[in-house]
């Protein structure tokens, strides 16, 4: 779904704003064109600013072609700034926001929130058999956010359960995806050997080396509440990917 992010918190959480009206199938691409990302800005944003905080208009750029001017750097890259804005004001810009654009732009009407944590799971580590250690590690990770977020039936937590041995590598074994599965889902295991051994878009492998028999796996499921909603069992090996 086509998105952009309009806010930062710290350094690992990020406000972000989709529209689902503007989802194409046969397009992959999530990054808002620049009709639309003009429209949030001048349309949205800036209106907004006029109304809870005029003080500081001074400080925005006229228009959006004038913040990506700003933002401009003589080899022609983007490094784009951020601006401040006070906490007591940002659920009154949210609904201001989506009223605004809602007003001027049908894409807009179904407009939703979405608020992103990345990069902090070393900072939450805990033991996988202890309850009570897991709930304090949740607590800890949505310090910053609303504690009525725990009740919000579409939050999403991303939990990692890492297993290393110094000196040693692990790959996983394809015939195993099913106990991995049913071990951490309610599927038994007959119904998670059925649901790896057919053709599905919700599950995919990712063979390593090329071995059949050694892959990991992508799974999407729709199952009871207190079930995970995706797994994803890989090796760090990717991480030599991401340095190219």
């Amino acid at each position: 779904v086509p998105n952009i992010c309009v806010g930062v918190v710290d350094l690992r959480t990020k406000l972000r704003l989709f529209f689902p009206a503007l989802y194409d199938p046969d397009n992959p691409t999530v990054e808002l064109d620049l009709e639309h990302k003009t429209a949030i800005y001048e349309d949205g944003l800036r209106p907004c600013l006029e109304v809870l905080n005029p003080d500081t208009l001074t400080n925005w750029p006229v228009n959006y072609e004038g913040a990506l001017t700003r933002a401009q750097k003589t080899d022609g890259r983007y490094q784009y700034s951020t601006r401040p804005f006070p906490a007591v004001m940002v659920e009154r810009l949210g609904h201001e926001l989506r009223r605004q654009l809602a007003a001027m732009h049908p894409w807009a009407r179904d407009m939703l929130f979405m608020v992103q944590i990345q990069g902090v799971k070393e900072a939450n580590q805990h033991r996988p058999d202890d309850p009570d250690d897991a709930m304090e590690s949740v607590f800890t990770l949505m310090n910053d956010l609303d504690i009525a977020l725990l009740q919000e039936p579409h939050c999403w937590i991303d939990v990692g359960l890492e297993i290393s041995d110094p000196g040693h590598a692990f790959q996983w074994m394809t015939d195993a995806h099913h106990i991995l599965i049913s071990h951490f889902t309610s599927m038994t295991p007959h119904q998670a050997a059925g649901y790896v051994n057919r053709p599905a878009r919700s599950y995919s492998r990712d063979v390593a080396a090329g071995l059949p028999h050694l892959s990991g796996f992508r799974a999407t499921f729709e199952l009871n509440r207190r079930d995970p909603v995706y797994i994803q069992a890989y090796t760090t090996d990717k991480a030599l990917i991401y340095q190219l």
